[in-house]
């Protein structure tokens, strides 16, 4: 009818012109929608691992069946990171290299498809520094003056 909308006409079989044999036929259009947009992660870095979580989205038109996690070393190209299937709002990327920074994002995924993914955020995985070199003290009027050698860790 020029409204923009698909129209649906509805007869019963031989009856074309209208007779007695008019039927009621009932249409229900289910509106579907994807999840919102996963909000803040938040990251905590860990030796060769960043631990990422976050708070559940809204879901949209059916329950969220799982979160993907992505990450990037560039914020340019992204991989999937294969946690399996889950609905928790937490996640441990482990097997990162440590002193390098990483980007993290994360997207709900429902019936209908795939949400928006978080905003990237980053976290650089470290360890702690190995101990610090050769130790000495100088004393001198009412001070001490120590040095040290740098550990040859940095941790990071």
């Amino acid at each position: 009818d020029g409204d923009g909308a698909k129209d649906i006409a509805v007869g019963a079989y031989g009856d074309d012109a209208g007779g007695t044999d008019r039927g009621a036929i009932h249409i229900l259009f289910m509106t579907t929608s994807l999840p919102s947009q996963v909000g803040t992660v938040s990251t905590t870095a860990g030796n060769t691992q960043v631990a990422l979580s976050w708070s559940a989205p809204n879901s949209g038109s059916s329950s969220i069946t799982d979160y993907i996690i992505q990450y990037s070393a560039d914020n340019s190209t992204w991989y999937t990171y294969n946690d399996g299937t889950s609905t928790g709002t937490t996640a441990t990327l482990t097997g990162l290299n440590n002193g390098l920074q990483f980007y993290f994002k994360v997207a709900a995924v429902n019936d209908v498809g795939t949400g928006s993914y978080s905003s990237a955020v980053t976290a650089t995985p470290n360890t702690a520094p190995s101990k610090v070199g050769f130790i000495t003290a100088t004393p001198a009027k009412n001070t001490i003056t120590l040095s040290w050698n740098a550990p040859s860790n940095d941790g990071g």
